[in-house]
């Protein structure tokens, strides 16, 4: 498993927060994710032989209204 640590801009509230998680939870490959509005982050736990973390970081949840950058990632 790997865990990354993603700066979220776009977010105005913890509606958004929750629209992000809502969508990621549902990708394949993702064990455990939180998303904060107040600290602008995410972080994902995710197995890394089911999903790569470009195809987290370009997921259609941030091509629109919100962005991603990677801060971190680390094996756990």
């Amino acid at each position: 498993m790997k865990k990354l640590v993603l700066k979220i801009s776009g977010m105005t509230c913890d509606g958004c927060a929750t629209a992000i998680k809502s969508f990621l939870s549902g990708v394949k490959g993702i064990q455990k994710l939180d998303v904060s509005y107040p600290d602008k982050r995410g972080v994902v736990v995710y197995d890394p032989e089911k999903i790569k973390k470009m195809d987290i970081l370009s997921s259609p949840i941030f091509k629109g209204t919100y962005g991603a950058e990677e801060v971190e990632e680390m094996i756990i």
